[in-house]
């Protein structure tokens, strides 16, 4: 039987009940969880996305996005833990609600090359380096998202669903000048792959994708959805 495509609006009035935690600072994700009409708490991940490139691509994202979401969910229970031996409230800090359900959500995205794994440019050298590697070529984005919820009765044995969308995108032929002036913007130094699709000087590099745009502009949303969908029709959230 074909499975009804299914907003996630109709389920915001249960999800907003929950204390819902998004490990990420990046803007983008920020607003399109906005969109969605998600009520959230920005927590951005210390993790240090410094796990080892001999891993496959997906075993890499997923273990990134996993581990961004676990040392949130670690660092707020440090403060619930805190409070509990002192009696005393952590002044300023982010905090888990032990008293209703949370949902942290956290995501990596990898642009992969030639089975290479490329992430954010380190410098412009390098921004042009990644954008002359990708021009007239068709490479794979891959975004890893973690839903990490803790549970009530035992905050310190959190349930966690991971779940990865892949995206085929095609360059279209880069000229150096161009490439040059984009990377002069300052855009493509905080996104992986050194482009931003949603933007539209970065998204007129792109010819053509196969796949969710959304995923590619760092949140494949309705993968999203159906996967919170999925844990409030359980009671799990």
């Amino acid at each position: 039987e074909k499975q009804t495509t299914k907003m996630l609006r109709p389920w915001l009035g249960r999800l907003n009940e929950a204390q819902v935690i998004l490990a990420s600072a990046s803007a983008r994700r920020q607003e399109f969880l906005r969109q969605l009409g998600v009520e959230f708490t920005i927590v951005a991940s210390r993790f240090e996305e410094n796990l080892s490139k001999e891993l496959s691509p997906l075993e890499y994202v997923t273990q990134t996005s996993r581990c961004k979401a676990i040392e949130v969910w670690e660092r707020l229970l440090l403060v619930v833990e805190s409070e509990a031996a002192t009696t005393t409230a952590v002044e300023g800090q982010p905090r888990l609600d032990t008293h209703r359900k949370s949902l942290i959500i956290s995501a990596d995205t990898i642009v992969v090359v030639d089975d290479q794994i490329v992430e954010k440019p380190r410098d412009t050298e390098h921004a042009i380096q990644m954008l002359t590697s990708l021009s007239n070529r068709t490479h794979y984005v891959y975004t890893a998202v973690t839903l990490l919820l803790p549970h009530l009765s035992e905050p310190s044995k959190p349930h966690l669903v991971c779940f990865q969308e892949k995206t085929l995108v095609t360059f279209g032929q880069l000229s150096p000048e161009s490439i040059a002036a984009y990377v002069a913007t300052g855009h493509p130094m905080d996104k992986a792959g050194g482009y931003g699709i949603q933007d539209a000087e970065g998204g007129s590099l792109v010819q053509s994708i196969a796949g969710c745009f959304y995923n590619v502009a760092g949140l494949p949303i309705h993968s999203l959805s159906k996967h919170i969908i999925h844990l409030l029709q359980h009671n799990q959230l």
